[in-house]
């Protein structure tokens, strides 16, 4: 049975023309007398084959009784299990047999692109000579060795592994914009970073100490070398003799006898480190070292001068405040004027601050003239205290005993003291109904709005000096562990990461 493509034929006629029809095909074997059904949409009629003329045109053997317009058909081109049906058969499978051996001659032995009849349609095949030469040198998609350069008209693109949302890496080179990577994560914004447009290294994170851990080394045993973060161990010979990382500034070119710049503070965990300033060459001996003053290491004392500072303690009439290293000072106001600093170690020596008595610095009013004077006691244990007489507890031990006094300036003229007293109410008493001054010498509190500042020695088991020990004892373990890394990665083999 044929009933390939539709049939179009006029009422009374006795042609029919087909569409997408090979009815001359020896491989359907069409003859003249076989009974063709045509369908329409209400009726189907039956008609024999009076003529074939060609592929697309047969003659009935009687008119049209419909007009029929793209209709269906059926042609019984043989009966079921009959002499003629197998000779059909056989005959058509030799037919197609020789088609098929024709189509394969032209498509192995043919050059370019071939036309063939398959199926009643004109089909263009590639020949096999011609996909030889189309695969011929060219990727393979599944990955591989690439032997040669790669150039590429378009941009090159990485993915994952995946048919719809994926990350990519893309090298694009576009002519007047410069050449750039593209790359995207999924789920996020794609990004576009810019290649430079002169020869070089590209930096990579933890390159020079940026973007990474900073890079280790020994300030005195490298020639100055271009700027990077460093981290400098304590072994280097100069006063410091700290764990510092810092900033390192090659001035002009790196190399041997050049002069570098560093600008490093303390390792380790302490949120108020040192910070000190280096000056070094290859040639020259330890780094010239100055260390910088901060609001870490310094405080204004009482009459609005910057001092270095280590432990301070700034004491007013009723309380006190600390810097880092005072931390852990306590006040107790044992009469006026008289006030104990527990915790503490007696004063701090700093020659800058006058030695060992000098660690009191007193407030001093209008004309610059000292308001108070100040006298002190350390406590030892055992011994009597100054204030009640009773012997002093081992935890006292160290604590000071700071004693403030009214300060009279004798020379003052009449106009000042009578400022002076009405600035300062409390260096006065009540004597009948009139206020007079006190008498020089008569104990009083630390005048409101003003402090004395008190440099202590702390203890060793200070919680300042607990975490500085800490913090060294960190420092100390990261630069041997950035040290042992350096080492390791000085003695690793070379490898390369990643290819287009």
């Amino acid at each position: 049975m044929y009933t390939a493509g539709t049939i179009s034929g006029t009422k009374g006629s006795t042609k029919i023309t087909g569409k997408s029809t090979q009815w001359l095909s020896n491989l359907y074997n069409i003859l003249e007398g076989q009974v063709i059904i045509i369908y329409t949409s209400t009726s189907s009629n039956a008609y024999s084959i009076k003529n074939i003329k060609s592929n697309t045109e047969i003659e009935l053997s009687r008119p049209l009784y419909d007009a029929v317009t793209n209709a269906t058909y059926e042609i019984f081109t043989t009966i079921d299990n009959t002499t003629s049906d197998a000779a059909v058969k056989i005959a058509t499978s030799i037919a197609r047999n020789n088609e098929f051996m024709g189509l394969m001659n032209q498509w192995t032995t043919g050059t370019g692109t071939v036309t063939v009849n398959w199926g009643g349609e004109q089909v263009k095949l590639t020949t096999v000579d011609q996909m030889n030469k189309n695969i011929d040198g060219k990727f393979d998609k599944s990955g591989g060795v690439i032997e040669g350069d790669v150039s590429s008209i378009g941009s090159i693109t990485s993915k994952s592994n995946s048919t719809d949302d994926y990350d990519l890496v893309r090298l694009v080179a576009k002519s007047g914009d410069g050449n750039n990577i593209t790359s995207r994560q999924v789920g996020k914004p794609q990004t576009i970073h810019s290649l430079p447009s002169t020869s070089g290294t590209l930096m990579q994170i933890g390159d020079f100490g940026f973007g990474g851990e900073s890079y280790f080394s020994k300030i005195n045993k490298l020639s100055p070398s271009a700027n990077e973060i460093r981290t400098f161990d304590s072994s280097i010979t100069n006063a410091i003799n700290k764990n510092l990382i810092g900033l390192s500034l090659s001035w002009a070119s790196a190399g041997a006898g050049r002069s570098v710049r560093v600008i490093a503070c303390e390792g380790g965990s302490n949120p108020y480190p040192d910070w000190y300033g280096l000056t070094y060459t290859s040639s020259g001996p330890a780094p010239y070292t100055q260390k910088f003053y901060t609001t870490a290491n310094t405080t204004k004392d009482s009459n609005g001068n910057l001092k270095a500072a280590s432990p301070i303690v700034k004491v007013f009439a009723d309380h006190i405040e600390l810097n880092d290293e005072s931390e852990g000072v306590e006040l107790k106001c044992l009469h006026t004027g008289i006030y104990q600093l527990k915790h503490v170690l007696g004063l701090n020596s700093d020659a800058s601050w006058g030695g060992i008595n000098g660690g009191i610095t007193i407030p001093s009013g209008i004309n610059q003239l000292p308001l108070i004077y100040v006298d002190y006691d350390v406590l030892v244990a055992g011994e009597q205290h100054p204030f009640n007489g009773e012997p002093v507890p081992q935890e006292e031990h160290g604590d000071i005993v700071i004693y403030t006094s009214y300060r009279k300036h004798f020379d003052l003229p009449q106009n000042v003291q009578r400022a002076r007293l009405k600035t300062y109410p409390e260096f006065t008493k009540l004597v009948g109904d009139e206020r007079v001054e006190l008498e020089n010498g008569a104990p009083v509190d630390i005048p409101a709005g003003h402090w004395i500042d008190v440099r202590v020695n702390m203890p060793s088991n200070s919680i300042y000096n607990q975490k500085q020990a800490e913090a060294e004892a960190y420092a100390k373990e990261e630069a041997e562990r950035a040290e042992q890394e350096a080492a390791i990665k000085i003695n690793a083999p070379a490898r390369v990461v990643g290819a287009f």
